[in-house]
Protein backbone atom coordinates (compact mmCIF):
# COMPACT_ATOMS: atom_id res chain seq x y z
CA UNK A 1 0.00 0.00 0.00
CA UNK A 2 2.88 2.28 -0.82
CA UNK A 3 0.72 4.61 -2.93
CA UNK A 4 -1.79 5.10 -0.12
CA UNK A 5 1.05 5.56 2.39
CA UNK A 6 2.56 8.30 0.20
CA UNK A 7 -0.83 9.98 -0.08
CA UNK A 8 -1.24 9.88 3.70
CA UNK A 9 2.25 11.34 4.18
CA UNK A 10 1.39 14.21 1.82
CA UNK A 11 -1.71 15.35 3.72
CA UNK A 12 -1.72 18.62 5.70
CA UNK A 13 -0.16 18.27 9.15
CA UNK A 14 -2.64 20.51 10.97
CA UNK A 15 -5.86 18.63 11.80
CA UNK A 16 -8.74 19.47 9.45
CA UNK A 17 -12.21 19.16 11.01
CA UNK A 18 -14.75 16.86 9.41
CA UNK A 19 -18.05 18.57 8.67
CA UNK A 20 -19.98 15.55 7.44
CA UNK A 21 -19.67 11.85 6.62
CA UNK A 22 -22.26 10.04 4.53
CA UNK A 23 -21.93 6.32 3.82
CA UNK A 24 -24.37 5.39 1.08
CA UNK A 25 -25.04 2.27 -0.94
CA UNK A 26 -22.98 3.45 -3.93
CA UNK A 27 -20.91 6.38 -2.67
CA UNK A 28 -19.20 7.51 0.51
CA UNK A 29 -18.71 11.24 1.14
CA UNK A 30 -16.41 13.01 3.57
CA UNK A 31 -16.66 16.78 3.79
CA UNK A 32 -13.66 18.50 5.41
CA UNK A 33 -11.49 21.08 3.64
CA UNK A 34 -13.26 20.03 0.44
CA UNK A 35 -15.78 17.37 -0.49
CA UNK A 36 -14.28 13.93 -1.09
CA UNK A 37 -15.99 10.91 -2.62
CA UNK A 38 -15.22 7.22 -2.83
CA UNK A 39 -17.16 4.21 -4.00
CA UNK A 40 -18.71 2.40 -1.06
CA UNK A 41 -17.07 -0.98 -0.72
CA UNK A 42 -18.75 -3.72 1.21
CA UNK A 43 -19.02 -7.47 1.27
CA UNK A 44 -21.70 -9.84 2.39
CA UNK A 45 -21.39 -11.19 5.89
CA UNK A 46 -23.21 -11.56 9.18
CA UNK A 47 -24.97 -8.44 10.44
CA UNK A 48 -22.54 -5.99 12.01
CA UNK A 49 -19.37 -7.54 10.58
CA UNK A 50 -18.52 -4.54 8.41
CA UNK A 51 -19.76 -1.81 10.71
CA UNK A 52 -17.14 0.93 10.89
CA UNK A 53 -15.79 1.85 14.29
CA UNK A 54 -17.02 4.95 16.10
CA UNK A 55 -20.33 5.13 14.23
CA UNK A 56 -22.08 8.35 15.23
CA UNK A 57 -18.82 10.05 16.19
CA UNK A 58 -17.08 10.35 12.82
CA UNK A 59 -17.42 14.14 12.69
CA UNK A 60 -15.51 14.40 15.97
CA UNK A 61 -12.40 13.07 14.22
CA UNK A 62 -10.02 14.97 11.98
CA UNK A 63 -10.01 14.27 8.26
CA UNK A 64 -6.46 12.95 8.67
CA UNK A 65 -7.63 10.41 11.27
CA UNK A 66 -10.34 9.17 8.91
CA UNK A 67 -7.88 9.18 5.99
CA UNK A 68 -5.79 6.56 7.79
CA UNK A 69 -8.77 4.24 7.58
CA UNK A 70 -7.76 3.76 3.91
CA UNK A 71 -5.40 1.01 5.11
CA UNK A 72 -8.04 -0.76 7.23
CA UNK A 73 -9.20 -4.33 6.67
CA UNK A 74 -12.82 -3.17 7.03
CA UNK A 75 -14.14 -2.31 3.53
CA UNK A 76 -16.51 0.42 4.80
CA UNK A 77 -13.65 2.06 6.71
CA UNK A 78 -11.50 1.93 3.57
CA UNK A 79 -14.25 3.77 1.68
CA UNK A 80 -14.35 6.44 4.39
CA UNK A 81 -10.55 6.66 4.35
CA UNK A 82 -10.32 7.15 0.58
CA UNK A 83 -13.12 9.76 0.69
CA UNK A 84 -11.28 11.54 3.53
CA UNK A 85 -8.05 11.61 1.51
CA UNK A 86 -9.98 13.07 -1.42
CA UNK A 87 -11.53 15.68 0.89
CA UNK A 88 -8.06 16.98 1.75
CA UNK A 89 -6.64 17.28 -1.76
CA UNK A 90 -6.41 20.87 -2.93
CA UNK A 91 -7.00 20.85 -6.67
CA UNK A 92 -6.19 24.10 -8.40
CA UNK A 93 -8.81 25.05 -10.96
CA UNK A 94 -5.94 26.29 -13.13
CA UNK A 95 -4.43 22.82 -13.51
CA UNK A 96 -7.59 20.81 -14.17
CA UNK A 97 -7.78 19.21 -17.58
CA UNK A 98 -11.09 17.78 -18.68
CA UNK A 99 -11.08 14.71 -20.90
CA UNK A 100 -13.14 11.64 -21.58
CA UNK A 101 -11.43 8.43 -20.46
CA UNK A 102 -13.15 6.38 -23.16
CA UNK A 103 -11.81 8.73 -25.86
CA UNK A 104 -8.26 8.53 -24.50
CA UNK A 105 -8.39 4.75 -24.41
CA UNK A 106 -9.93 4.53 -27.90
CA UNK A 107 -7.22 6.81 -29.27
CA UNK A 108 -4.40 4.75 -27.74
CA UNK A 109 -5.55 1.14 -28.12
CA UNK A 110 -6.03 0.82 -31.89
CA UNK A 111 -4.25 -2.36 -33.03
CA UNK A 112 -2.60 -2.72 -29.62
CA UNK A 113 -3.06 -5.16 -26.74
CA UNK A 114 -5.49 -3.76 -24.18
CA UNK A 115 -6.16 -5.01 -20.64
CA UNK A 116 -8.93 -3.46 -18.57
CA UNK A 117 -9.25 -4.16 -14.85
CA UNK A 118 -12.77 -3.46 -13.66
CA UNK A 119 -16.11 -2.77 -15.23
CA UNK A 120 -16.44 0.18 -17.59
CA UNK A 121 -19.63 0.99 -19.52
CA UNK A 122 -17.67 1.54 -22.74
CA UNK A 123 -15.65 -1.70 -22.65
CA UNK A 124 -17.63 -3.46 -25.38
CA UNK A 125 -16.86 -0.68 -27.85
CA UNK A 126 -13.13 -1.41 -27.52
CA UNK A 127 -13.28 -5.08 -28.54
CA UNK A 128 -13.12 -4.48 -32.28
CA UNK A 129 -10.47 -1.78 -32.07
CA UNK A 130 -7.73 -3.37 -29.95
CA UNK A 131 -5.59 -6.19 -31.34
CA UNK A 132 -6.31 -8.19 -28.18
CA UNK A 133 -8.77 -7.17 -25.50
CA UNK A 134 -8.70 -8.65 -22.01
CA UNK A 135 -11.32 -7.69 -19.44
CA UNK A 136 -10.18 -8.59 -15.95
CA UNK A 137 -12.56 -8.49 -13.06
CA UNK A 138 -11.03 -7.49 -9.76
CA UNK A 139 -10.57 -10.21 -7.17
CA UNK A 140 -12.99 -10.21 -4.30
CA UNK A 141 -12.23 -8.11 -1.25
CA UNK A 142 -11.16 -11.35 0.47
CA UNK A 143 -8.46 -12.07 -2.11
CA UNK A 144 -5.45 -9.81 -2.54
CA UNK A 145 -3.87 -11.94 -5.26
CA UNK A 146 -5.30 -11.57 -8.77
CA UNK A 147 -5.59 -14.81 -10.72
CA UNK A 148 -2.69 -15.94 -12.91
CA UNK A 149 -4.46 -14.96 -16.15
CA UNK A 150 -4.61 -11.36 -14.93
CA UNK A 151 -0.83 -11.32 -14.53
CA UNK A 152 -0.30 -12.84 -17.95
CA UNK A 153 -2.72 -10.55 -19.78
CA UNK A 154 -1.55 -7.35 -18.09
CA UNK A 155 2.10 -8.20 -18.73
CA UNK A 156 1.32 -8.54 -22.46
CA UNK A 157 -0.76 -5.38 -22.69
CA UNK A 158 0.40 -2.21 -24.43
CA UNK A 159 -2.42 -0.25 -22.77
CA UNK A 160 -3.66 -1.03 -19.25
CA UNK A 161 -6.73 0.55 -17.67
CA UNK A 162 -7.15 0.01 -13.93
CA UNK A 163 -10.23 1.15 -12.05
CA UNK A 164 -9.68 3.34 -9.01
CA UNK A 165 -11.79 0.83 -7.08
CA UNK A 166 -8.61 -1.22 -6.75
CA UNK A 167 -7.62 1.25 -4.02
CA UNK A 168 -10.61 -0.04 -2.03
CA UNK A 169 -9.52 -3.67 -2.09
CA UNK A 170 -5.82 -2.86 -1.86
CA UNK A 171 -4.90 -4.44 -5.23
CA UNK A 172 -3.73 -1.34 -7.16
CA UNK A 173 -0.04 -2.00 -6.65
CA UNK A 174 -0.36 -5.69 -7.49
CA UNK A 175 -1.93 -4.83 -10.85
CA UNK A 176 0.62 -2.06 -11.53
CA UNK A 177 3.44 -4.52 -10.82
CA UNK A 178 2.25 -6.67 -13.73
CA UNK A 179 2.49 -3.76 -16.19
CA UNK A 180 5.39 -3.52 -18.61
CA UNK A 181 7.51 -0.38 -18.14
CA UNK A 182 6.58 0.81 -21.67
CA UNK A 183 2.83 0.24 -21.25
CA UNK A 184 0.42 3.15 -21.20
Amino acid sequence: MEIISKLLDSLPQDPVPVRNVVIGIQWTLVSSAYCGLSSTSYKQGPHGVITPRDVGDLTTKSAQELAHWAISDNPIEVSVGIAAINSLIDISQLTIKYFNAAEVILKNCKDRNLAIVGDYPFSDSLKGIARNFWSIEEPSIDSLVPDSSACEHISHADVVVITSSTFLNHTTEKFLAFCRPDAL
